[in-house]
């Protein structure tokens, strides 16, 4: 039970400021090493004066390889928005429950072909996880339990910490035929569960994925409009 917390979508949003976030349900960066949090607009601060790290692990040799050292948002699933979709991102993410809905992760561990289903959430007794670390290459997606009637309130509060720096363009969206280039035994045991977190546009359109529009506030009334309503 999160008694100081509203139950309300509409009145934790306006309470903290968050936007809607392009992979669903809400946002605040908090943290970005160097730069005014939402300042960069959620990509690497490349025009400031800050120091960046320079990654070696980048899949894209065209970009620059630089990333702000650590990034941390408040991410918020609600009922209506309660899915995260399949996603491989390079950067390390702790993931820390801060209130709210229980929420399942599903991660496939490419290195170590391990499939790790956690829960973080408030009841420790039941296994419950305050903190999830998904390494950074990992295959992740995950869905609020919406029936956990022991927390009332229409949504969860994910802290995520990510090391080197969030940037859009180390994210890959996963469509079917990432799952089908996995070998077919490990196709058989993820597809029960990942399959139905797939993301349905096709490959052009996952690439066009632009968060510019997320920070612009006619953008974020229409959004918000969208999601309570």
């Amino acid at each position: 039970m999160n008694p100081l917390l509203p139950i309300k979508t509409s009145e934790i949003i306006q309470l903290l400021g968050a936007i809607p976030h392009p992979e669903g349900g809400f946002f605040l960066e908090t943290h970005r090493s160097g730069c005014i949090p939402m300042s960069t607009r959620g990509q690497t601060g490349y025009d400031t004066d800050t120091k960046l790290i320079v990654t070696h692990d980048r899949p894209n040799k065209h970009t620059d390889c630089r990333r702000n050292a650590l990034t941390s948002i408040l991410w918020i699933p609600t009922i209506k928005c309660p899915t995260l979709l399949l996603a491989i991102n390079m950067s390390d993410h702790v993931h820390y429950y801060q209130g709210g809905k229980p929420f399942q992760y599903i991660v496939y561990h490419p290195s170590t072909k391990v499939l790790d289903k956690q829960i973080v959430g408030p009841d420790l007794l039941a296994g419950h996880k305050l903190q999830f670390v998904v390494p950074g290459g990992s295959y992740k997606c995950g869905h609020m339990i919406v029936d956990y009637n022991s927390t009332p309130q229409e949504y969860t509060i994910i802290g995520e910490g990510v090391g080197p720096g969030w940037s859009s363009c180390d994210i890959h969206c996963c469509v079917e035929n990432d799952l089908n280039d996995l070998d077919g035994t490990v196709q058989e045991t993820l597809r029960p569960y990942l399959h139905e977190n797939l993301h349905r546009n096709n490959e052009q359109e996952r690439k066009e994925i632009v968060f510019d529009e997320y920070y612009d506030e006619d953008s974020k009334r229409e959004k918000r409009t969208e999601a309570w309503s």
